[in-house]
């Protein structure tokens, strides 16, 4: 009669890379496995693998094991207190099958990763030139189809005495179908502290779209920010710096850049001019 033995295969290869079984699964009779209060780490192909005896012939047959579970948060975010125009960072990580799916709710209402709010592809939430109004309770949310998990931090800002108040009358101006020249003036109080601005720009329509931002000069009050998309609406503001930090965000403009077309039209146009 020939002999079996059992092996778990994490590779889902069937062959002598197989390991030995959990020691709570039971073997019953000569050929039958049995796992009773199946986990997760169940999951996985096992191979029965028979032995004829004093030979080195055998067969081998295999079958996999999905064990299903509903969320298990395995990692909660912690609350934390920021100083205004900071980044925070909460990581939430969840364990169950089929894999949950992570979303954040700010004060119980849902969160589009979009500009300077990203919902990272590993569940973790970053907020980034952190405002006042950021302050709130943020909740993790993890699904499948067989439920779900949740838990809950706090994020505080705080803001420093002496800081310089935003830039003014920020504007933006399409030049061309790929260019806009973004100027502001200088804040109202507290402006001869300032050693440096921060431009802040992007697309103003759309979900997950990527904030950029340009380091500015302290004696500079306008930027011509390039290789922008034609016919596209894009949103602007700007952000003082002190030695103390950073100011609150400056008015957001919303400008489209021109297109192409209309680019060509204005060169021709300024060419016959030259011409006349």
């Amino acid at each position: 009669m020939p002999l079996s033995a059992w092996h778990e295969s994490q590779t889902f290869e069937v062959g002598d890379n197989g390991k030995p079984i959990a020691t709570d699964a039971i073997v019953i009779g000569r050929a039958n496995l049995m796992i009773v209060h199946t986990q997760l780490y169940h999951s996985g192909v096992y191979v029965c693998r028979a032995n004829k005896p004093r030979t080195r012939q055998f067969v081998t047959a295999a079958a996999e094991l999905r064990v299903l579970a509903p969320p298990m948060i395995t990692q909660f975010p912690e609350t934390i207190s920021r100083i205004r125009a900071s980044t925070a960072r909460f990581a939430c990580k969840a364990d169950g099958e089929p894999t949950p799916r992570i979303r954040w709710l700010k004060n119980g209402e849902d969160i589009m990763s979009n500009g300077r709010v990203k919902i990272q592809n590993s569940g973790s939430l970053v907020i980034n030139q952190i405002g006042l109004e950021d302050a709130a309770y943020y909740q993790c949310i993890a699904e499948n189809r067989l439920g779900m998990a949740c838990t809950t931090a706090k994020l505080a800002v705080t803001i420093r005495e002496g800081l310089p108040s935003a830039p003014k009358s920020v504007s933006a101006t399409p030049l061309t179908s790929t260019a806009v020249l973004v100027s502001w003036e200088r804040p109202e109080h507290n402006s001869e502290q300032i050693i440096g601005f921060s431009l802040h720009y992007q697309k103003a329509v759309g979900t997950n779209n990527v904030e950029y931002q340009f380091a500015v000069n302290n004696d500079t009050t306008e930027l011509q920010v390039k290789d922008l998309q034609p016919n596209t609406n894009y949103t602007f503001y700007v952000v003082a710096y002190s030695q103390l930090g950073a100011s609150r965000t400056s008015h957001s403009m919303i400008v489209q850049t021109m297109e192409d077309d209309l680019v060509c039209s204005q060169l021709f146009l300024m060419k016959m001019k030259e011409n006349a």
